[in-house]
């Protein structure tokens, strides 16, 4: 009888710790470098946008730089968990290189999130990040401004990684 309600025990701890996980919302796949499924975005700045990031792939080495905007993020786990499961379902950035970056924006939430690859960490620094979001994102938020404070936070970094002189980075021309 003993071996039945331990292995019942053991059972109900596994299904504790393996449902929740089961449940939780899965990552979305992205189909570009912008998703805008809050519809913040006018379509000629998506336009706009879509075409930065796009040269900024071509002109790098492979920097995938991806912008995920959303409404609100799933209340199953915590802003971190979701965006990195975001940034690691998409596989942001070239193979063998980590070189990604995605940006994630809960609007209603009001909250943001920078997911980096290890190959653009050494010229995008948390600290690097940070003063960038305080300096273009943020304040256009608290006004109101989202357009406009995505695009001077997506131009800023896209200025940095294509002067970054990092070698998971630079592009070698043929």
């Amino acid at each position: 009888m003993h071996c039945k309600a331990a292995l019942l025990w053991i059972l109900t701890i596994v299904l504790l710790i393996i449902l929740p996980a089961a449940i939780a919302s899965p990552a979305p796949l992205l189909k570009s470098y912008i998703t805008d499924t809050a519809g913040i975005l006018s379509p000629a700045a998506l336009a706009g946008l879509e075409a930065g990031l796009s040269a900024l792939e071509q002109n790098t080495n492979g920097v995938q730089f991806l912008v995920f905007i959303e409404n609100e993020f799933p209340k199953d786990s915590s802003l971190e968990e979701y965006s990195l499961k975001v940034a690691e379902a998409n596989k942001v950035g070239k193979k063998g290189s980590d070189n990604g970056l995605l940006l994630y924006i809960a609007v209603k939430d009001r909250a943001f999130r920078w997911e980096v690859g290890y190959g653009v960490e050494s010229t995008l620094s948390a600290s690097l990040l940070g003063r960038v979001s305080r300096t273009y994102l943020i304040p256009e938020f608290q006004n109101g401004q989202f357009e406009k404070g995505i695009k001077q936070t997506v131009d800023a970094v896209s200025r940095i990684l294509l002067g970054s002189q990092d070698a998971d980075i630079v592009s070698l021309k043929k």
